[in-house]
């Protein structure tokens, strides 16, 4: 069956071999192993804790610097959208004072969704005295939206200049 070794005895009733004991000498280098890594452990023991107040540390510095950018983004944002709606209202007014020649610039109103979303805005049309109306037949008229701070905190004007044929009349 299985030939054993000097060094090895087999186990009661296995059948396998365990290595005999080490001389004294090398059982004191082995247990002064197990004692150092055992002190290692316990100079290890606040080690989690250090590591969970660096890490928080690290995380609470990572949000000081994202959340303000964040917030400028969303701000920036909302901005954009205002200045972008602004210019479709322009752009929907001067299709109206162009495609209705007949009505005066003073009838003419800010949309319902518009003054919606935008409570505060106002709508000034003027003629440009500057330029010469009898140019093909068209008036010039400076159509200018105001917004005041709200949502987004900035105040900002946008204008559009459009020429509106005359009626007929006054050609």
């Amino acid at each position: 069956m299985y030939t054993y070794s000097e060094k090895q005895q087999p186990l009661a009733g296995s059948g396998r071999c365990l290595p005999q004991r080490r001389p004294a000498a090398k059982r004191h280098v082995a247990s002064r192993k197990f004692f150092c890594s055992a002190s290692l452990h316990l100079s290890r023991r606040g080690a989690l804790m250090v590591e969970m107040v660096v890490c928080t540390v690290l995380l609470s510095l990572v949000a000081t610097i994202l959340v303000p950018a964040v917030h400028a983004i969303q701000r920036q944002r909302k901005i954009t959208r205002s200045e972008t709606l602004t210019l479709i209202e322009l752009n929907n007014q001067a299709s109206l004072l162009q495609m209705s020649a007949s009505t005066p610039a003073a009838d003419v109103k800010l949309s319902a969704w518009f003054l919606q979303r935008y409570p505060g805005a106002s709508l000034q049309i003027s003629e440009l005295p500057d330029a010469a109306s009898s140019e093909g037949g068209a008036n010039p008229l400076r159509i200018v939206i105001a917004h005041p701070a709200g949502d987004a905190g900035v105040e900002f004007n946008r204008s559009l200049t459009v020429w509106v044929a005359l009626p007929e009349d006054e050609t």
